[in-house]
């Protein structure tokens, strides 16, 4: 009963642990859950099987061994993703070439 009033969630959690685990921590997801994750539940159409295995390759994502098997959460694919962001143009390309820094070749 004490526990219940001081945490109103107690109730529905079976145990105390349950209340501070959040589940997109958890690395359930193999390689290919991964994708499928951010490709449809996320719904970003850019994220390709390619993407995302070459992300591994080069430890972009950073799974996490148990066993024999690379596990991923979705916080794993969640960071990648943030992590891409450009703040400006890398490469400029065609009518954009003069906006190009001088020390850069086009």
């Amino acid at each position: 009963m004490l526990r219940a009033l001081m945490f109103p969630a107690f109730g529905q959690a079976e145990t105390f642990l349950e209340l501070f685990v959040n589940d997109d921590d958890d690395p359930v997801l193999t390689e290919q859950q991964l994708f499928e994750y951010l490709r449809y539940q996320r719904n970003l159409i850019s994220v390709t099987r390619h993407s995302v295995k070459h992300a591994v390759i080069e430890r972009e994502i950073v799974p996490t061994r148990i066993g024999n098997k690379n596990w991923f959460s979705k916080r794993d694919g969640d960071e990648w993703i943030k992590s891409r962001k450009q703040p400006k143009p890398w490469r400029y390309v065609g009518a954009n070439t003069d906006r190009a820094p001088e020390n850069q070749t086009a």
